[in-house]
């Protein structure tokens, strides 16, 4: 689990929304979050737990007191996080239980705990878990820890930074078999114990089926009366009572068997008496042998011991050659260094020449060095007279773009002018054009108006004239009422409907509505003239201009030459202002180099006098070495006759190596000779054994033979004849027990190793380890080997942590606790006795081998977050920076550290930080 974004709100110290972006801490793996004491740093990590397990880390804080006390009676109460776990991505937000004030009215209202797991996809968030149980258990399948592991493995809090250290080993264990999964390993003690019964009662069945096979068996004597009181008839008698039923019956059959091969050796045993007679004459002989053999190794060590005595009187001489080979050595020695002077005396000849050569090169640089001074000095007040020349080229480049400012000011201002004087040309001919329009639109109007007259005139004529040709005399007339009509209208030779005349009127309005509005739209023109006019008027007043079109022309022509000459001024300005730059940086440049050029010379001079002080040691350490030698010496003879000494010694070494190789020789070959004796002797005390017993053997086949009774010959017969038959029906049950027996052996076989199995498992054992304890007990030790690696680098070598593996009460079977190993004393003591800052390593190095060893067997539980709260201000200087060698080692993988502390030097080393500043008004974060 990798935190990215966590979000907070009227959460213990936090009176407003707070958060801290992890995920802009990519690059700077390891981070710090200090502050205050009481500004709230724990409380970040009191969010982090409770946004994933609804718990906090602390043991004293509450989650019914999570609220802020500085927030305002309806604010909301809630923690947000974002994480990443594998490759995708989580939101939770969980609110704890608490009062707040009412929304609406007065009073209070008790919220209740509420959470919201979602999974974050490119399309959008998918609600996984709802509610603050289905939530918790949502995450910690996820993250496959509840949240003391998680407690333990990612997140160490204030107060509990030693308990995985200090932590009882039964409680150890709890925590590594929820990690590792070892309750896998108790299934198994369960299923051998289960199968180990099993087995033992199909052992009982088998056994019970043997019995009843047994029960019609023959265990009654064969022998005949005539052979029972003959040897070694009588002896024989059927089985008695046996412990084991298969035991007895093959007893029996064996017994059987024993008779019948009796009954044939019995009547081949004359024959055999020769046999007997002839092995024991061979016995003999081979004693015989064997005898001259061993006088044969006795003369031999008699000729070794003459050797000997010769080799002991050469020993006499070896005291003798080493005092020969000391005086010798001395010699040597003396030689050496005699040789080791002359050298020494070369070297130093030879470092003369080159001291002088370095002193005379030293000269030349220094003489060449204080010409480049003079030179660099002479440039440098060229430089500085040529800056006094162009030193108002900036004064006069600053007053020329002032002017051409000014100048581009009023240019634009006469552009502007010239687009009015533009407008005002272009109003003045839509003006022309409106009344031209307006004009054509009053001619088309009146012609409409006549027309439309006309054409009522001649729609009344129409109607005037269908009145009248209907007329009679004396008739009224419809319009006027005479009853005579001189004068009758008559029909005009165009006649005009009604609703051709109404065409015309709604015409001729059409045409008066466009005549009124282009006398409109002419006005509208003549007003934007005007007004064109006066404007152009008042920018020509502005500018000092007279109002005459030609005067604007000039005075655009003269701004623009205006405008070349000063951008021909400023481009001498500028180039002036170019070379006075290049001046300043050239005089900048040969000052540095003529202090540097100081500065060699300097060492130059310094270099000289070192020169010429190494030059009289060098030649006071060769007379003084030449005085050391003998008068005339010569090194070329000297080696010869170290040569010659070298040889001399090595041939007395080579002397007394021969004398002491030969004396060992010889009692090596002594020894081997009194052991070939020995194995002779104790051969030939064997022969003299299997004589006698070949002896005897034939007295006894003798005594047999001679105490046979008459008749012996037809009871053996008859005996042989009854053992043959019943010896078939015995070995038929033999079979069938055999069958029997072997499927019990199979049983118990298979019983022996799951019951040796099942009780190992079960503790049974040197040890007294069950096999799960067994199985924890390697996890631990890989644990404790991955934590050594840091402990080992934040103690110096000093301490490592080792698994107890004896304990006080066998009855516990627990092998998971920790003791200390001390370099400094070579003995281990419990972690309990260490130093506070010790114990802050030791226990910071745990948490780290814990988190690889998880990483390395458990592919679900990634401890990608680690944060330590507190614990650093019991470390010194050199301590804390072997402990963040550690963490930003660690750092710099796919874990990120994360350090709450005020210690000052902290802030000093770590370069990330989020800084928490506590007010009066609540506290906040800066990031």
């Amino acid at each position: 689990m990798k935190p990215l974004l966590l979000k907070i709100s009227a959460w213990g110290p936090y009176a407003g929304t707070e958060q801290v972006d992890f995920a802009g801490m990519a690059e700077n793996r390891l981070f710090l979050i200090t502050g205050a004491t009481g500004a709230g740093k724990t409380t970040v990590f009191d969010a982090i737990a409770f946004s994933l397990y609804g718990e906090v880390s602390g043991k004293t804080r509450q989650k019914d007191r999570l609220r802020s006390d500085f927030t305002d009676g309806a604010g909301e109460t809630f923690v947000e996080l974002t994480f990443s776990h594998g490759e995708k991505k989580y939101r939770i937000r969980r609110t704890p239980a608490y009062e707040r004030a009412k929304k609406r009215g007065e009073g209070t209202v008790f919220q209740k705990e509420t959470a919201l797991f979602y999974l974050q996809k490119p399309e959008g968030e998918k609600l996984l878990a709802e509610g603050a149980k289905a939530v918790t258990g949502a995450v910690a399948e996820l993250l496959r820890m509840d949240y003391s592991q998680f407690k333990q493995l990612s997140m160490i809090a204030q107060g509990e930074f030693l308990a995985l250290l200090l932590e009882k080993s039964g409680d150890r264990k709890k925590i590594f078999r929820n990690i590792f999964h070892t309750e896998f390993y108790e299934k198994i003690q369960s299923a051998l114990r289960d199968r180990a019964g099993l087995l033992r009662r199909e052992n009982r069945e088998l056994r019970d089926r043997r019995e009843g096979v047994a029960l019609g068996l023959d265990f009654s004597n064969p022998v005949p009366a005539a052979l029972l009181d003959t040897e070694p008839y009588k002896r024989f008698s059927p089985a008695g009572e046996q412990a084991e039923l298969l035991k007895r019956l093959k007893e029996q059959v064996k017994k059987e068997e024993i008779l019948e091969q009796r009954c044939q050796k019995d009547l081949e045993i004359l024959d055999g008496l020769k046999d007997a007679e002839e092995s024991c004459a061979a016995a003999y002989r081979a004693l015989d042998e064997r005898k001259q053999a061993v006088c044969g190794y006795e003369g031999l060590l008699s000729e070794m011991e003459g050797d000997l005595e010769q080799s002991r009187a050469e020993d006499l001489q070896i005291p003798v050659l080493e005092g020969e080979r000391a005086k010798v050595q001395i010699e040597i020695l003396e030689s050496r260094r005699r040789q080791k002077l002359w050298e020494e005396w070369k070297e130093v000849v030879g470092r003369l020449d080159e001291v002088r050569r370095d002193a005379e090169t030293k000269k030349l640089q220094s003489e060449q060095g204080d010409k480049e001074c003079k030179e660099c000095e002479k440039r440098c007040t060229f430089l500085e007279d040529n800056l006094q020349r162009y030193a108002g080229a900036e004064a006069a480049l600053e007053r020329l773009l002032g002017e051409r400012q000014q100048a581009e000011g009023r240019m634009k201002a006469a552009k502007c002018l010239e687009k009015l004087l533009s407008e005002e040309e272009a109003a003045e001919q839509s003006v022309k054009k409106a009344r031209q329009e307006w004009r054509r639109a009053e001619a088309e109007c009146a012609e409409a108006v006549n027309r439309w007259q006309e054409g009522e005139r001649l729609f009344r004529c129409s109607q005037a004239g269908l009145l009248a040709r209907d007329l009679d005399e004396g008739s009224p007339c419809p319009v006027c009422g005479s009853l005579h009509h001189p004068a009758r209208a008559g029909l005009p030779e165009q006649a005009v409907t009604r609703e051709q005349a109404d065409g015309l009127r709604e015409l001729a309005a059409a045409k008066e509505k466009a005549a009124s509005a282009a006398s409109s739209a002419c006005a509208v023109k003549k007003k934007e003239w005007e007004i064109a006019g006066l404007r152009w008027r008042e920018q020509c007043r502005e500018l000092g201009i007279g109002e005459e079109k030609q005067a604007v022309f000039l005075e655009i022509s003269a701004l623009e030459q205006q405008r070349g000459l000063l951008e021909k001024k400023i481009a001498e300005a500028e180039k002036d202002k170019q070379s006075l730059d290049q001046i300043r940086k050239d005089l900048i440049h040969w000052k540095k180099e003529l202090a540097r050029l100081r500065e060699r010379q300097e060492q130059f001079e310094f270099e000289k006098a070192d020169c010429g002080k190494k030059l009289s040691q060098q030649e006071g350490r060769r007379d003084a070495l030449k005085h050391q030698l003998p008068e005339g010496y010569d090194g070329e003879a000297e080696f010869d006759l170290a040569e010659k000494l070298n040889r001399k010694e090595q041939g007395l070494c080579d002397e007394i190596q021969r004398i002491r190789k030969n004396r060992e020789v010889l009692v090596k070959r002594q020894s081997e000779a009194q052991k070939l004796l020995e194995r002779e002797q104790e051969e030939a005390e064997r022969q003299k054994r299997e004589a006698e017993r070949q002896k005897k053997h034939l007295l006894n086949c003798r005594n047999a033979a001679a105490h046979l009774p008459e008749g012996a010959q037809s009871a053996l017969t008859q005996l042989q004849k009854e053992l043959a038959g019943r010896i078939m029906q015995n070995k038929k049950d033999i079979m069938a027990m055999e069958q029997l027996q072997k499927e019990m052996d199979r049983k118990e076989e298979a019983y022996r190793v799951i019951g040796s199995l099942a009780s190992a498992a079960g503790g049974e054992n040197p040890r007294n380890l069950e096999l799960e304890q067994y199985v924890l007990s390697v996890y631990f030790d890989e644990v404790l080997q991955a934590a050594n690696l840091r402990l080992y680098r934040m103690t110096a070598g000093r301490y490592q942590l080792f698994r107890v593996e004896a304990v006080n009460d066998a009855r516990t079977k627990d092998m998971l606790g920790i003791e200390a190993g001390d370099a400094y004393t070579g003995r281990r003591r419990p972690v309990s006795t260490l130093s506070g800052g010790e114990s802050f390593k030791a226990a910071l190095s745990l948490a780290l081998g814990m988190s690889d060893v998880v990483q390395r067997y458990a592919g679900g539980i990634r401890a990608e977050a680690l944060f330590i709260d507190e614990g650093f201000g019991a470390l010194d200087e050199e301590s804390l920076d072997q402990a963040l060698q550690v963490l930003s080692g660690l750092a710099g993988s796919d874990c990120m550290i994360g350090v709450i502390s005020h210690v000052e030097e902290l802030k000093e080393r770590i370069n990330e930080k989020v800084l928490i500043r506590k007010t009066a008004s609540g506290s906040h974060i800066l990031q």
